[in-house]
């Protein structure tokens, strides 16, 4: 009498749909980004800075990574870092962020200092583009830009295929709601929005704009004190916008 090999075949329709799954996850649809000064690499950082961030990455496990400009940078000022360290003090973070940035500069930071190795964050939040259409690359239309955060989301999940991202719409600028950069702004916004419904397995869309808005739609100084840079009072306000995104995503 011949004997049955036992065979289970539970684990191994496991290990397949793992399989499926990641490689899922490495084929979301994206357009491809047009070559322009939104997506080429762009060198806004000195060495010494490069190392400090590199170091941050290669020593400790970072889960929650803040990505961006000056107003993400603006998260270590004197009066906003007690709001940052009451909101995001559980957590493993890095505010991998420089005033001026444009997509370009963001993008040549990721190439010069991230490594499969070193970076496998729960959540990025990306905050990026004003500079691209007013800063010292401005003048670059809404389509342009978003070729730019595209391949800026292609990067980090080359590099870390499961983790969330948390994609902000540019926040306004300018006092006025007839400002000449409000068109922009919002036309970014529409733009920026179908790359998470494309995505919405790691990508998640978040504007918090008209939060910073009066009625009338104008931005007061003391919501943005030169038009454009964060109060502590919005701060605040787009860090409890933000809570229920992130204690989701990252899991504390």
């Amino acid at each position: 009498m011949k004997r049955r090999t036992s065979f289970k075949l539970g684990p191994v329709l496991f290990v397949l749909a793992a399989m499926l799954n990641q490689k899922a996850l490495c084929e979301a649809e994206w357009p491809d980004p047009s070559e322009s000064r939104a997506t080429i690499p762009a060198q806004r950082m000195q060495e010494n800075q490069l190392r400090r961030y590199k170091k941050e990455f290669d020593e400790k496990k970072v889960e929650l990574v803040f990505m961006g400009d000056s107003i993400m940078n603006g998260w270590r000022y004197k009066y906003s870092k007690p709001i940052f360290e009451e909101h995001y003090s559980k957590y493993v973070t890095c505010n991998f962020s420089k005033g001026g940035d444009t997509t370009a500069n963001v993008i040549w930071r990721m190439d010069k200092i991230l490594t499969p190795e070193n970076f496998s964050p729960k959540l990025v939040v990306l905050l990026i583009g004003i500079n691209n259409m007013m800063g010292h690359e401005g003048n670059q239309e809404p389509e342009v830009v978003r070729d730019g955060v595209i391949a800026i989301l292609k990067r980090i999940h080359k590099l870390s295929p499961r983790t969330q991202i948390l994609l902000l719409a540019t926040f306004p600028a300018g006092a006025p709601p007839t400002h000449m950069f409000r068109p922009k702004v919002k036309a970014l916004g529409k733009l920026l929005k179908p790359l998470a419904e494309n995505d919405p397995a790691r990508i998640h869309f978040l504007d918090v704009g008209h939060l910073f808005l009066e009625k009338d739609g104008t931005i007061t100084k003391e919501m943005f004190f030169d038009q454009l840079h964060l109060s502590e009072k919005a701060y605040k306000i787009w860090a409890n916008a933000m809570d229920p995104y992130i204690r989701r995503l990252v899991g504390k």
